[in-house]
């Protein structure tokens, strides 16, 4: 049962790891598109889809966790 439970651990930590890359990912491409002058869309929405899925990770580690066991299989 131990060994369960560190699993369990260890899929969340890699779930708000893969999100917390993501949202990463996108500020940067925000950032060198400011700074090229073009606006880039596609990281926009890369962005809000992250910090959506952070918040909901957040507040219903239940939903997270299941998902997080979906995306694994």
């Amino acid at each position: 049962m131990k060994y369960r439970a560190e699993a369990a651990s260890t899929d969340k930590i890699s779930y708000y790891t893969q999100i917390f890359a993501q949202q990463m990912s996108a500020e940067q491409k925000i950032q060198a598109g400011k700074a090229a002058g073009v606006a880039d869309r596609m990281a926009e929405i890369q962005l809000a889809v992250a910090l959506k899925q952070m918040k909901d990770a957040y507040e219903r580690p239940e939903v997270m966790f299941s998902l997080c066991i979906v995306r694994l299989i």
